[in-house]
């Protein structure tokens, strides 16, 4: 079994959401770190995936994408309480 960037990337993103859904259900309404962190990491892999592919405008999307969700984990490692 051979496992790219691409999947795992795809993994990570899904294993994020079911994170923050699973808080969610749980009634805690806010945005999880694990949530954000596992995104990043997942979309870093796309990013990669894309510009090994030379797909220079999917990886620069997913750039941009990974950068704002980066900014958003600054914030809440950044928050007190």
């Amino acid at each position: 079994m051979n496992i790219d960037l691409l999947e795992v990337g795809l993994i990570l993103i899904t294993l994020a959401w079911l994170v923050q859904l699973g808080f969610m259900l749980r009634k805690d309404r806010k945005i999880q770190k694990a949530f954000v962190g596992l995104y990043v990491v997942g979309v870093a892999l796309l990013a990669v995936n894309a510009f090994l592919s030379g797909s220079l405008s999917h990886a620069l999307l997913q750039t941009v994408s990974m950068a704002a969700a980066l900014l958003v984990l600054f914030v809440l490692l950044g928050k007190k309480g």
